[in-house]
């Protein structure tokens, strides 16, 4: 999958994760269309994983790496706390 995390003063900072046959730019494009003044601020690849110890306790893992050549974007270390509280939340 691919990823991009977006910043804006009203709606923050929010990750868009989606298929890696789909180009950033694109992604970038039609968010900034929607939401104008926001700001593509890092971009990359990522792996979903949950991580299972015992019967009741699980949680979502995961990697986040590289860059958008598109964007012209590398990839953050504080990505991957965004896309799991994004993941986490929506009950993946």
């Amino acid at each position: 999958m691919k990823y991009i995390i977006f910043e804006s003063s009203l709606k923050g900072i929010f990750p868009v994760v989606f298929p890696d046959v789909v180009d950033h730019s694109f992604i970038a494009s039609s968010v900034r269309e929607r939401y104008p003044g926001v700001k593509a601020t890092s971009a990359g690849f990522c792996t979903v994983g949950i991580w299972q110890h015992g019967q009741d306790e699980a949680r979502i893992t995961v990697s986040a790496w590289g860059r958008s050549i598109t964007l012209k974007l590398r990839s953050h270390p504080d990505d991957v706390a965004v896309l799991e509280q994004l993941l986490s939340r929506n009950g993946l």
